[in-house]
């Protein structure tokens, strides 16, 4: 609120109050109502995961003269941020030296691109081995697949251990701070 307009309304002896009433846009993108301090400063609580724009009338009223207006309508918008997928999934799987082709449903489970606005996103798997793993230990490079089935083919005669980063990424981007890809 203009500090100069505030202190008119005091000189010419008008008590006063101001307020906000919701507008349009979504009234569950904020946690209450927002707040003008003293000052004329603005403050008020975005939910979690939430995004969108939020309009509010700001309005002045006098009980003594009898008077209400609209002075100004406040657009408070609040831009998306990309949250990182997530997943669970055991830390060690064995299969047996000689195997054939060996599928693994669910090794990969709970994966999720995000929160609900983010239910859109597609997500993959990005597999990275550690140093020392070398391709000639499988058939094929072992295979993680988006609804979290573990694909393994093992050389013949192969036994040991080898080491794997998994991360899970989605396609929802990096803009303003946001996180594609699963710690």
């Amino acid at each position: 609120l203009n500090q100069s307009f505030i202190k008119g309304l005091e000189n010419f002896g008008v008590s006063w109050r101001s307020s906000l009433s919701f507008a349009g846009g979504s009234r569950g993108l904020l946690g209450d109502i927002p707040v003008f301090d003293s000052f004329g400063y603005v403050s008020f609580e975005v939910l979690a995961f939430q995004n969108g724009n939020s309009l509010w009338n700001v309005e002045i009223h006098s009980a003594s003269h009898n008077f209400s207006t609209i002075l100004f309508q406040l657009d408070i918008y609040v831009i998306p941020v990309n949250n990182a997928p997530s997943f669970d999934m055991p830390t060690s799987v064995s299969v047996l030296e000689d195997s054939d082709r060996t599928l693994i449903l669910a090794f990969a489970y709970n994966i999720s691109a995000g929160p609900l606005d983010e239910r859109w996103q597609q997500v993959h798997f990005l597999l990275i081995p550690w140093k020392q793993v070398s391709p000639s230990y499988f058939e094929l490079e072992p295979t993680l697949s988006a609804n979290g089935t573990l694909e393994l083919w093992p050389v013949n005669d192969y036994s040991g251990v080898t080491r794997w980063n998994v991360s899970l990424a989605d396609n929802g981007g990096t803009e303003n701070g946001g996180r594609n890809i699963s710690e």
